[in-house]
């Protein structure tokens, strides 16, 4: 499974899991920064590829909302309390996590979102 981190992680923490074999990307490695999200949220769903996001804006623009559930694009939501983390705290918390975030994107059906609690708890929402 590949997974995507948006712009609201640093590229840092995507070249941190490769180093430990994991597939991610920074999505500035993948697209242009000035790629709108609807045209990166869509290529998402036709990789199949899974997002790690703190952007809930996503869910309450209909637009990107109904392109990332069109599109079956498993979505990760981090909730509030990564934003206060600073850098090594955020890097820290998502390899720690990780292996949680791999193995849901495996077992569950494509195009679920969840949002992503402090303690790495993955509770479904509904788009």
């Amino acid at each position: 499974m590949t997974f995507l981190l948006d712009n609201m992680i640093s590229p840092k923490v995507a070249l941190a899991l490769r180093a430990l074999e994991q597939d991610a990307w920074a999505l500035r490695e993948k697209f242009a920064e000035n790629t709108p999200d609807s045209q990166w949220i869509a290529q998402l769903g036709r990789y199949g590829w899974a997002l790690v996001t703190f952007d809930r804006r996503i869910l309450s623009r209909p637009h990107e909302a109904a392109i990332l559930k069109q599109g079956q694009v498993t979505a990760f939501f981090l909730g509030p309390f990564f934003r206060k983390y600073t850098f090594w705290d955020q890097a820290v918390w998502i390899i720690r996590h990780w292996p949680k975030f791999v193995n849901m994107a495996q077992t569950i059906s494509r195009g679920t979102c969840f949002r992503v609690q402090q303690n790495a708890k993955m509770t479904p929402i509904g788009i």
